[in-house]
């Protein structure tokens, strides 16, 4: 067992039974065990007194504004919550050490998957048709990518110490029980905040280029888009700080295998509730959402089944303390069963969108989501 800051014992075993982890700095995790679990399929809760962390289902912000469950309504991933005792800060040297004692790689190559091209094309052609009717100027298709193999026991910490050790830039993060575990490595935050900086930081990242190739008209336009809604989101919950917020110049946010367009956004003086209220309101930002915000567009968006049944793919895990308030966007991530992994991938689509290049941006995304999982060579 490993102390905890407070003196009390950290139960590994429970940790590597059922737990959770999220990067909260560039050599810093906080980690925690499940104690108990809480049924639940709209998000996964952990708490331990004044500290929590939250993962949301993607879909839960639509529930709240209905103010009820759609029909049908099936949440892959991980469908209850937990409620988590103690907390541990690690560095990323300790976070390996503790890992490597559970960690089993994939033995057999990985093997080519079953992609739902299908599901893909109908979001794909129904944007079109709301862009043509002046309806919409974004949205973010997504599609889904199945691995049948049989997966070691231990291949969410293997995976999850890859993705520690890979170079790109962005935040680990993980949660399991059972045999179901759901893990990766975003680039993109919602929100950050700190009580010693009373800063509320957050992002834009949005428009995907691949290596060598320039940035085109599409893409800064569907960059632009998200720039935009996120400072209209700000301005809103913060209408006596409207003139306060701060905008970066836009630039290139380069990854192993692509680049991103990012514009960073904060604010300041502000407070550990304003920013959980700007991290609520923000999800999901145009960057993983429709634009402009049409609920009656969201209702339709969701009866897609690769939408309906998303899980948290592209929802948000946010950490919360009274000293620091870090809140991410789950995605380049996978689920692993026993029986294989699946993974999501998302595009922003605009009207200059073409079907092709979408499905090559797909398959670059979930790709590298292999690479920093050690499942696909480098």
């Amino acid at each position: 067992m490993l102390k905890h800051t407070n003196s009390s014992l950290f139960d590994l075993e429970q940790f590597f039974r059922s737990g959770g982890l999220i990067q909260v700095s560039v050599d810093e995790y906080k980690v925690f065990i499940n104690s108990s679990i809480v049924h639940d399929e709209k998000s996964v809760s952990v708490t331990r007194s004044d500290v929590s962390l939250k993962a949301s289902n993607y879909w839960k912000f639509l529930h709240t504004k209905a103010q009820q469950q759609p029909e049908n309504h099936k949440s892959s991933g991980l469908s209850h919550g937990f409620s988590f005792n103690f907390s541990l800060s690690l560095n990323r040297e300790d976070l390996l050490k503790m890992l490597a004692l559970k960690a089993e790689p994939l033995t057999q190559k990985c093997p080519e998957p079953l992609v739902d091209q299908e599901g893909f094309e109908q979001q794909f052609q129904w944007s079109r048709q709301q862009f043509e009717n002046k309806i919409l100027e974004k949205t973010v298709p997504i599609i889904k990518a199945e691995y049948k193999i049989k997966t070691p026991k231990g291949l969410h910490f293997w995976c999850l110490s890859q993705m520690i050790l890979n170079q790109n830039p962005g935040w680990v993060y993980g949660m399991w029980s059972d045999d179901l575990s759901y893990l990766g490595k975003t680039p993109e935050s919602l929100g950050n905040w700190s009580a010693s900086k009373k800063t509320f930081d957050c992002m834009a990242l949005a428009g995907t280029i691949q290596k060598n190739k320039s940035i085109d008209a599409k893409t800064d336009n569907e960059h632009q888009i998200v720039v935009q809604d996120i400072l209209q989101v700000m301005k809103t919950v913060l209408p006596e700080k409207e003139n306060q917020i701060q905008k970066s110049a836009t630039k290139l946010f380069e990854l192993k295998n692509m680049n991103h367009l990012k514009t960073e956004l904060k604010v300041e003086n502000t407070t550990r509730t304003q920013a959980l209220e700007l991290v609520e309101a923000l999800h999901p930002t145009a960057a993983l959402g429709l634009s402009p915000r049409h609920l009656p567009s969201y209702q339709k968006f969701n009866e897609f089944d690769l939408q309906k049944n998303r899980g948290y793919f592209g929802g948000a895990l946010t950490f919360d303390s009274p000293e620091q308030i870090v809140s991410l966007v789950m995605i380049r991530s996978l689920q692993i069963n026993p029986q294989g992994f699946t993974i999501f991938s998302g595009c922003g689509v605009t009207e200059e969108s073409i079907l092709e290049s979408e499905h090559e941006e797909l398959i670059l995304k979930r790709n590298s989501v292999l690479r920093m999982a050690g499942l696909l060579d480098q």
